[in-house]
């Protein structure tokens, strides 16, 4: 089952940790070498189609990893436990799996 990228939440990340660094939309682009109005849409779930370059230079800016930009797993603090789960889940067959994810939209409101 392979695993999809949340964009609103892609763009929900970059905000919060723009903020978080008291950076404005322009000064993140500036130092993602990115445009203000590219910054804008992926912030707000109108662009779709993120390049891995553009993730790479948006994580450096912000000083993130890719995994926690993109999945929201902080691989410091969270990296085992993903690590755990990921591997339980490869034991799982199809109709498991599809368990599992029911469980994970109904306590996580998706």
């Amino acid at each position: 089952m392979p695993m999809s990228v949340n964009y609103s939440m892609v763009g929900e990340r970059i905000a919060a940790r723009r903020k978080q660094l008291k950076l404005t939309q322009a000064e993140l682009a500036e130092r993602a070498s990115l445009s203000s109005k590219y910054i804008s849409k992926i912030e707000s779930s109108t662009n779709r189609a993120l390049s891995i370059s553009s993730v790479l230079q948006v994580c450096e800016a912000l000083e993130v990893t890719p995994t926690f930009l993109l999945l929201g797993v902080d691989d410091a603090i969270e990296g085992a436990t993903y690590v755990n789960v990921a591997q339980k889940l490869k034991l799982c067959n199809d109709e498991q799996l599809r368990y599992v994810s029911r469980f994970i939209d109904a306590i996580t409101g998706e």
